[in-house]
């Protein structure tokens, strides 16, 4: 089996080539007109400021208590158009508010004649605290109910300060070279994952059943960790929903994300595992825990409506760590049991 060393070079050979392409292809193409116009209408109170000009819109709010923002009605889409919504965007100082949508936002929802359609994907853009200048852009599919379309920016009982510009809405196609690069990379990162799982598997002198578990902790990561975004959401929702996370009480004890804990979790577990079944130092260790926290990350800008967090690969190593660490300790106090017998 190939090295660690061989894995690091061909991990950096993967994070260059995912890195560019991602920059470099993107995944749909202009097939239309601009949709916006200048024609923004505003939303405020005395407690919020909106100044629109050179075709810069900035959002200004005091109070957390109100709604600060601007809307444009889009002209009738067909069904099933992709839509591109982009901007520049940096906030100021935005403290969010009390529910996980009260932030600084630019949104396109959809209507459909009698509601607003909240389970669509709905936010290009959301920012908390100081954000600088960046460009952002989302990707919509037009649903066959649709009767209206409403570009909104706003500091949804949020208070600071928003600032965009270059903001477009356009129907776009799909690149077909995207297709083949996407399917090309998470084919590479999946043999990278396979081929650093047989070296560890081919380094442990332990059981069937102790190899077992390192291959399902190893699967368990990558299938978690690369699952399509509808899909991941989906799962969330019902776990949330069977143990009731909306509870203040159960807030109270556990205050972390759902999709956070269980980051921690996997790779506390798979840390457990790696000490149990590699007699390898924990520099081995360490690295192990790091391809595979930022593989992962990485393999997601190729996944549908998946984004990587720099964060999650610093608490998926933090919890292979945690991992770690405990079966060291346990690992010695067995052996000290065992000398003085």
């Amino acid at each position: 089996m190939p090295t660690l060393k061989t894995h690091g070079i061909f991990f950096l050979i993967m994070t260059c080539a995912t890195l560019l392409l991602h920059e470099w292809v993107p995944p749909y193409l202009p097939n239309g007109g601009e949709l916006l116009t200048e024609d923004w209408h505003a939303r405020t109170t005395q407690a919020g400021r909106i100044d629109i000009e050179d075709g810069t819109i900035t959002l200004h709010s005091t109070s957390a208590q109100v709604d600060t923002g601007v809307v444009q009605y889009i002209a009738p889409v067909v069904p099933d158009t992709i839509l591109m919504l982009s901007a520049d965007a940096r906030s100021t100082a935005v403290v969010a508010g009390t529910k996980p949508w009260h932030q600084a936002r630019l949104l396109l929802i959809q209507h459909n004649g009698q509601r607003n359609r909240w389970d669509l994907s709905i936010a290009a853009i959301s920012l908390i605290g100081t954000q600088p200048w960046e460009n952002h852009r989302a990707y919509f599919t037009v649903a066959p109910d649709t009767q209206n379309i409403r570009v909104m920016a706003e500091l949804s009982h949020a208070t600071g300060s928003l600032q965009l510009k270059n903001i477009h809405l356009v129907p776009v196609s799909e690149n077909p070279a995207y297709f083949w690069i996407q399917s090309g990379l998470l084919v590479s990162w999946s043999i990278l994952f396979l081929l650093l799982l047989g070296t560890c598997l081919s380094i442990s002198g332990h059981t069937f059943l102790k190899r077992l578990t390192l291959a399902l902790a190893f699967a368990t990561i990558v299938i978690g960790t690369t699952l399509p975004g509808k899909i991941k959401n989906q799962i969330s929702e019902e776990v949330t929903a069977q143990i009731h996370a909306d509870d203040q009480s159960f807030k109270a004890i556990l205050p972390w994300d759902l999709s956070k804990v269980w980051h921690v979790v996997v790779f506390f577990l798979l840390g457990l595992t790696l000490k149990a079944t590699l007699k390898q130092s924990w520099f081995i260790h360490l690295i192990i825990l790091i391809l595979l926290a930022t593989g992962t990350e990485l393999a997601q800008l190729f996944i549908n409506n998946r984004s990587p967090l720099i964060t999650d690969s610093l608490i998926d190593v933090a919890g292979g760590l945690g991992g770690l660490m405990l079966m060291t300790l346990f690992l010695r106090i067995r052996q000290r049991e065992k000398s003085m017998r």
